[in-house]
Parts: C-alpha cells; sequence; structure tokens
C-alpha cells in the first residue's frame, strides 16, 4: 500500500514553516515539523516510501555520501502520523529495524 494522507475533518494552519493540524473528529491538535509536513503533503497515494525519501534528500539538498537515512526518517514519520490519525494507510515497516534502538533525535542529527 502507498502512504495515503488523511484530509478530512481537519483544520491547517501554517505557522512559519511548520503546519498546525487541529483534528475535529479526535478533538486533537498536531505541530508538524518541515520534514513531517512535506512527508505528509507527498503521502497521495502515488508516491512509494522510496519516492517520498528520493523527494526529500532533493528538496533538502542532501549530498550522495550523507549519513543521513531519509528512508528511515519517512518510516519513523509515517509511524507517527498514523499514531495521531493523520494517515489512512500505509505498508508497514516498524521504524526499529530501519534505525534500530535509536531516539528520533539521534535519527535527525545522523
Amino acid at each position: 500500500m502507498l502512504p495515503v494522507a488523511r484530509t478530512e475533518s481537519l483544520l491547517l494552519q501554517d505557522i512559519g514553516n511548520e503546519l498546525i493540524i487541529y483534528d475535529q473528529d479526535n478533538h486533537s491538535s498536531h505541530c508538524l515539523t518541515p520534514l513531517a509536513v512535506r512527508v505528509w503533503e507527498l503521502s497521495n497515494g502515488q508516491n512509494t516510501v522510496n519516492d517520498i525519501a528520493h523527494k526529500l534528500e532533493k528538496e533538502f539538498n542532501l549530498p550522495a555520501d550523507s549519513d543521513v537515512d531519509m528512508r528511515g526518517l519517512v518510516y519513523l514519520t509515517l509511524e507517527e502520523l498514523e499514531r495521531y490519525s493523520l494517515i489512512k494507510e500505509y505498508l508497514r515497516q516498524p521504524a526499529t529495524n530501519v534505525i534500530a534502538g535509536m531516539s528520533r533525535r539521534k535519527a535527525i542529527k545522523t
């Protein structure tokens, strides 16, 4: 399955380079980082996780020899978005397999 972002019953507000989402169904709000915003936007049912990772590598101008595991970050972000009901569906690969035992902060620094 390709990642599909949930868009119904959500109120969106841009604040700088972040996005605030208010979920009217769950009565909760979420602040998405620029990376999470792009993953959510690219989760349109047409992009695979690999497609999203490649697009983000280009957008963030990551060099080919970079230590950043963008695919792992995409999976980690999708899991977070799914936890908050902002993603409808995707083919899950646990982030723990991608970046075993690594905290989110360390993964982003890497």
